[in-house]
């Protein structure tokens, strides 16, 4: 007996037999699959190590990577495309009874075999991957100022059956031979059009929430009831993160899981380290957790993992939505507006998770413009704008929160005021015509190269002066402050390294100050000196003054 087969024999033996709602037993369809696949070789867990994802020398500009992995992160999830969602497209729903327990995307492609067959059901399938989200679509969220995509997908998206064992997609697993093919044509469409791709591991075997977005409609969330499965989805990082990392420069990150349900905190924990274990085997790919809906105690666990693992490139994503419950579906948009802009503010939900320890890395992976009945009745298109712009600016605030993604970029059937679509807000002029801030750089290297010069000598000289003048200083302590200055100058010219990418603002600021100041550090050669703070000091100082100097408001 196979590694899976024991594994899949030990979940039967744990969870029974008949446990998925709406999931017959046996062989039910009409004829088995045309085709069948063969086991790959089972998982080997990576050696943990610890170092920077990307140590370079202080006179090489930022890599491909670099930029899409560390930029401020702008853009919309591509909801429906590879993980069905018949609110937002029902391409794939044609022959599924129409009620509330046939919402997800097992019922759809269970119904569909039952209907047509395997191969029309295959050819459906691979149709909607191919058309729902097209380059012109793409080519829409870019001229809007989106430069990134968050993609929901399945572990059954990855085209690979022994990542299905025991599970109810098991069955299924031939209609999703050509799915992660599609995947990739979809990352190197993005990247043809400088558009990063989060890839969000949506459904997770078992389930990490109860909703139908989880995959099933079976109402549980078994991925915490047990080992088998969040093993399997360990294997499902293993396989993304091998796929992706020499292939695909434009993927941002991994995200391992979505909304992962209330109160799992210590299986969520032992799983997320056991895919940084992972990225970190293949260079430190950016691995993107949930939050279980407490971001300030997940932030504890990411500013604690941090501090022993400081390269690790570990994102929280947190989600806001203000139309689903109390007591902001009674709140008026007004004070909705001023409850999104008092997170970051001091005190703030964003602003404390994101300061805690060295810097937490966060960001924003689900918003809308929804709000309920409630909230905006008597209020006027002025408020709902205010309420959309200061959401956008909130969550994409570097410093704050590494990026954000609407939810979603359009729906199969478009009506021009759906708020859940980005299409239709910025129309409205809900949100502005462009996402993002303008940076505006000298035309010339030689008037950016004299500019950068100018604004070295003066962060640098009221430095100087302070710590020149402090009791018992020697000036042979800081020599001459050139720490100081190298690490502006650097922050200043990685600055501008972004800008000339379509106009990038480095976004994981203390993520990339982390990696950056370690190339200075060691190219110095001066790590145990007293004054080796400075890199850093100088390094903060030239990211805060770029932004002053060089980055514009949103525009209309």
């Amino acid at each position: 007996m196979g590694f899976f087969d024991k594994l899949k024999d030990k979940v039967e033996q744990q969870l029974g037999q008949g446990h998925h709602q709406n999931q017959p037993q046996g062989n039910y369809y009409a004829s088995p699959p045309p085709q069948q696949y063969t086991h790959q070789q089972p998982y080997a867990p990576p050696v943990p190590g610890n170092k920077p994802a990307s140590l370079l020398p202080p006179d090489s500009p930022p890599s491909e990577s670099d930029v899409y992995r560390h930029r401020q992160q702008v853009g919309a999830n591509l909801g429906g495309l590879f993980v069905g969602e018949r609110w937002i497209s029902d391409e794939i729903y044609a022959a599924c009874p129409s009620d509330d327990s046939h919402k997800s995307e097992w019922s759809a492609v269970d119904s569909a075999v039952r209907a047509y067959g395997w191969e029309d059901t295959k050819t459906g399938l691979e149709r909607h991957w191919e058309t729902f989200i097209t380059e012109s679509d793409l080519d829409d969220l870019v001229k809007m100022g989106g430069n990134s995509v968050r993609v929901p997908i399945g572990y059954f998206s990855l085209s690979r059956p022994e990542l299905l064992a025991g599970t109810p997609y098991e069955p299924l697993g031939y209609l999703y031979g050509g799915c992660w093919s599609r995947v990739e044509t979809l990352l190197r469409a993005c990247r043809a059009r400088g558009v990063g791709v989060l890839l969000d591991l949506h459904c997770v075997p078992g389930g990490a929430n109860g909703d139908a977005h989880a995959g099933t409609d079976s109402g549980r969330s078994e991925f915490w009831e047990n080992d088998y499965f969040r093993e399997l989805a360990v294997r499902c990082i293993e396989f993304l993160c091998g796929a992706v990392a020499d292939l695909h420069p434009n993927v941002i990150g991994i995200q391992v899981i979505n909304e992962p349900t209330w109160h799992q905190h210590d299986l969520a924990q032992q799983y997320y380290t056991r895919c940084l274990d992972v990225a970190r085997a293949h260079g430190n790919i950016p691995i993107y957790i949930g939050d279980c809906w407490e971001l300030t105690k997940t932030a504890d666990f990411a500013a604690n993992h941090t501090s022993s693992y400081p390269y690790d490139f570990l994102v929280i994503d947190h989600h806001y939505y203000y139309c689903f419950a109390e007591p902001q579906t009674s709140m008026k948009v007004p004070a909705l507006t001023s409850m999104v802009q008092s997170l970051g503010e001091s005190g703030g939900e964003l602003s404390e998770a994101s300061g805690k320890g060295d810097g937490v890395n966060v960001v924003v992976g689900e918003w809308s413009c929804t709000l309920s009945g409630n909230s905006t009745n008597g209020c006027g298109d002025g408020d709902a704008r205010a309420f959309g712009r200061t959401q956008l600016q909130t969550y994409t605030r570097p410093g704050l929160s590494g990026g954000a993604w609407f939810w979603t970029l359009k729906f199969q059937v478009r009506n021009m005021s759906n708020t859940w679509d980005l299409r239709d807000m910025v129309h409205r002029k809900v949100l502005p015509s462009n996402l993002r801030p303008q940076v505006n750089l000298p035309s010339s290297q030689h008037e950016l190269d004299t500019n950068i010069a100018h604004i070295v000598s003066t962060l640098t000289a009221p430095h100087a002066a302070y710590w020149d003048a402090q009791p018992n200083a020697e000036a042979s302590d800081f020599d001459g402050h050139r720490r100081y200055s190298a690490g502006a100058k650097l922050a200043l010219e990685d600055c501008a390294g972004f800008g000339r990418h379509g106009g990038s603002l480095i976004g994981f600021r203390k993520q990339w100050t982390r990696t950056r100041v370690a190339g200075l550090v060691g190219a110095g050669g001066d790590g145990d000196h007293p004054a080796a703070w400075e890199y850093r000091h100088g390094y903060e100082a030239g990211l805060a003054e770029f932004d002053k100097l060089c980055v514009g408001s949103l525009q209309e």
